[in-house]
């Protein structure tokens, strides 16, 4: 069964994935993905955040690999 089965509107949205909260990594998630601290923490840093513990509130990586990033 599909949306259209159903009736329902699809949408384009895409999903993301938390990497960040308020300062604190998720371990969890960055296996998931089957990255690890160091492979943020490098991509943080060509965005130009060194204290991500101080300076980021969310940090989540989006369906096409991109880190989006939202300062404190």
């Amino acid at each position: 069964m599909t949306l259209k089965d159903l009736k329902l509107p699809s949408t384009n949205e895409r999903i993301t994935l938390p990497l960040i909260i308020d300062g604190s990594i998720l371990e969890e998630n960055l296996k998931h993905i089957h990255k690890n601290k160091t492979w943020l923490l490098k991509e943080l840093k060509k965005q130009g955040f060194e204290n991500y513990n101080r300076t980021v509130a969310l940090a989540e990586l989006d369906s096409f690999w991109n880190l989006i990033i939202l300062k404190k």
